[in-house]
């Protein structure tokens, strides 16, 4: 048993090394994420060597999504054609230029092209997680993309951190390093065996299964298995015009746009990217930077609770749950600004409310609103385009979290916090019902399943329904 444990934990370790890639690309999404919340306060203080206004800060705080939506289509086919490691590579070089440049900048300008250029390095982020599969055994991928998620939680509670410590220009840089650091692993790590078969590069698919599975690994075997893979191919190139016109991708198309202009109209991307902004408005006595750490940290143990339970509850209970329970939530905040929001006093002596709403708030959030959207985006569609559609679909949710990013002040403005909370109530109560009635239900079905959910029912023939 002890030699059976040994060699367990030996082909888990030469994998788990190699997602260490995967898992520094996560940890910088999570870094550009944040990188706002605290950059904008320290921006618009009185003794600000660079000065800029609420309009643009909101350029500056929705610049860091801008790039994404074009970045994230263009990754899909980029990581097919030139393998796995090479889009991460580019993520990790996009993300050191463009951390350097905000570190280096002496005006908003400079500031402005950083963030244009980490939203681009976001983009190409994303693809990361399609390496864990193809270089882990299947029972530990779970584990491996489970941490990938927890990586992202800890690149957003690093920057909060530090940002809420240190000046944003030496925050930025040092995420610079990390860049950098990052950027050098994947010259140590192997490209993925399937990529490297699937492209006729045999020699060096074999070199990368002996890195990570050791060289008493059975090669036929294993060879076998990635040629069995790669012959599950379309015969048949159809245009994807043809193919979005069909009930099987049309339809899970505006599935997943509906979750994700609710999921942003919830709040939840503002407050990660204004929290410090937003939590100011409650005039509170609590250090809005403290309370912004408490949060990340929330979000960080939410996402490990939703990664356990994920898939022990239905899709569709946990939408539900989650829309509803925000929507709660979110109805106390507004009933607690109605009683008291002109009494500063009362404010001050009971900043433990909005704090503990928010925190609630963000837990709700990260059990269902959150993870939804982005799980369902690989479940709901065809193999045949599940790559250029997944592609489209994720960049769609970084055009909604661009608009409501940068919306954010005019909703301030116009609406008030109260007016603005009241929007992401409505918008995470439609979360719920259009989950507990609209959205399909994906757990425990096989993708073959999933995709006869949408075709159109076939009339049965009047003969065969004759007596």
């Amino acid at each position: 048993m002890g030699a059976e444990d040994a060699a367990s934990a030996e082909s888990f370790l030469k994998p788990f090394l190699a997602a260490l890639a995967s898992f520094m690309c996560q940890f910088q999404l999570g870094a550009i994420l944040g990188q706002s919340s605290t950059m904008l306060p320290q921006l618009q203080a009185e003794d600000s060597p660079i000065r800029i206004t609420k309009e643009y800060a909101s350029w500056i705080a929705s610049a860091g999504v801008i790039g994404t939506p074009i970045a994230s289509v263009l990754a899909g086919p980029l990581t097919d054609k030139m393998g796995r490691k090479s889009v991460i590579r580019m993520h990790f070089l996009l993300s050191a230029i463009g951390h350097t440049i905000v570190g280096v900048s002496s005006d908003g300008t400079e500031i402005l092209i950083g963030r244009v250029i980490l939203s681009c390095a976001t983009g190409f982020g994303v693809p990361s997680l399609v390496y864990i599969p193809e270089i882990c055994n299947p029972r530990h991928r779970s584990p491996l993309l489970f941490t990938a998620t927890v990586s992202s939680s800890l690149g957003l509670v690093y920057v909060y951190t530090l940002g809420g410590i240190l000046s944003w220009d030496i925050t930025a840089m040092l995420t610079s390093s990390l860049a950098i650091i990052g950027l050098v692993y994947t010259f140590i790590v192997p490209e993925s065996p399937a990529w490297l078969f699937r492209s006729h590069r045999l020699n060096e698919a074999i070199d990368s299964i002996k890195w990570l599975k050791g060289q008493n690994v059975n090669m036929e075997l294993e060879l076998r298995s990635l040629k069995d893979a790669c012959h599950e191919q379309p015969k048949e190139r159809v245009s994807l015009l043809k193919q979005f016109a069909s009930p099987t991708v049309i339809k899970p198309f505006l599935v997943l746009t509906i979750i994700s202009f609710l999921q942003n109209a919830s709040g939840f991307y503002i407050l990660l990217y204004y929290s410090i902004d937003f939590f100011l408005e409650f005039k509170s006595s609590y250090d809005p930077r403290f309370v912004s750490v408490g949060l990340a940290v929330t979000r960080l143990v939410s996402c490990t609770v939703a990664s356990v339970i994920i898939n022990r509850f239905c899709r569709k209970t946990m939408g539900t749950f989650s829309g509803l329970s925000m929507g709660v939530i979110l109805l106390g905040i507004l009933g607690y600004l109605h009683a008291f929001g002109d009494d500063a006093a009362v404010l001050s002596r009971y900043s433990w409310v909005p704090a503990a709403g928010l925190t609630l708030y963000v837990f709700a959030c990260s059990l269902g609103v959150h993870p939804l959207p982005w799980l369902m985006i690989f479940e709901l569609y065809p193999l045949e385009v599940r790559g250029r559609m997944c592609g489209i679909s994720n960049g769609m949710c970084y055009v909604f979290t661009f608009v409501f990013t940068k919306l954010y002040y005019t909703f301030i403005a116009n609406f008030k916090i109260q007016g603005t909370i009241l929007l992401f109530m409505v918008a995470s109560v439609l979360f719920g019902l259009f989950s507990a009635f609209v959205l399909p239900e994906t757990q425990g079905k096989t993708l073959v399943e999933i995709e006869d959910r949408f075709r159109p029912k076939k009339k049965p023939d009047k003969e065969s329904a004759l007596p």
